[in-house]
């Protein structure tokens, strides 16, 4: 049997000027059970939308995927979910995050975030999907850090 994964798009608009697009992708739609899955995060960052910081998120079903492996990507310094694998697919969300390095350029372009790998548990139909950052709902949630500070939020 098959285990059909659906990816859902994450937009990324600014709550101020300009825009930056964030997007998710994955290498295999219809996965047996057993079969690896590699959800990756994608940006297009414009220059005067240059983040500092990142904080990346992901959802998934735990009873259908786990995840196996956090890799770094060429979007500034990856940060892992520092939580063990166990604990992470006990909680089906991924907090992972970016950051330029001390004293460097911020980062803009067309960039991969992060790239994540999961083993299709079961058959049937799931989601890897991602959030925007809110304060109350969403602590966790992608949002990239301007330097000095302003937010670009993403919105879903």
């Amino acid at each position: 049997m098959r285990l059909y994964t659906a990816v859902i798009l994450g937009l990324l608009a600014a709550c101020i000027a300009g825009a930056a697009d964030v997007t998710l992708s994955v290498d295999n739609a219809t996965p047996n059970v057993n079969d690896s899955i590699t959800v990756t995060i994608h940006a297009n960052i414009p220059a005067g939308e240059a983040f500092a910081a990142a904080n990346q998120y992901l959802a998934f079903d735990s009873t259908k995927l786990e995840l196996t492996a956090q890799n770094a990507a060429n979007a500034g310094t990856f940060v892992a979910d520092s939580r063990g694998l166990a604990t992470i697919n006990a909680s089906g969300e991924v907090h992972a995050g970016a950051y330029a390095e001390p004293g460097g350029s911020p980062v803009a372009g067309t960039v991969v975030m992060g790239v994540f790998t999961f083993k299709a548990l079961a058959a049937g139909t799931t989601q890897v999907r991602t959030a925007a950052y809110a304060v109350v709902t969403a602590p966790f949630g992608n949002v990239l850090y301007r330097p000095g500070g302003a937010l670009v939020v993403p919105t879903t």
